[in-house]
């Protein structure tokens, strides 16, 4: 005989996501996405290249995961280089402030 078919075994439920979106104007409110299998993540482009719209992709949970940790490291680098930059830019101020000085020393 047969052996009869298994019954199919309920299918996992999706993943559901406690979030803060941002509504404007740096306003958040408290959200619930019940199915949080894929989302519509920013790429971040909006502000970094003057686009109005920007770029949005669906990406699954583990997907926009791996992208906010590359785009927290990118970002983070950034900030280091700037930072690099600013003490450039005040040591080189510095110097200009200081030759200035000498120079009305020297006119007076």
């Amino acid at each position: 005989a047969a052996a009869a078919a298994a019954p199919d075994a309920p299918a996992a439920a999706p993943p559901r996501l406690e979030t803060l979106i941002d509504v404007g104007e740096n306003c958040f409110v408290e959200a619930v996405v019940e199915d949080a299998s894929t989302l519509i993540v920013s790429m971040g482009l909006a502000a970094a290249k003057g686009v109005d719209e920007g770029l949005f992709c669906e990406l699954t949970l583990d997907e926009a995961v791996a992208f906010a940790v590359a785009r927290e490291a990118l970002l983070r680098e950034t900030l280091d280089r700037t930072i690099d930059q600013l003490i450039t830019i005040a040591k080189d101020k510095r110097k200009v402030e200081d030759l200035l000085a000498q120079l009305r020393a020297t006119l007076q």
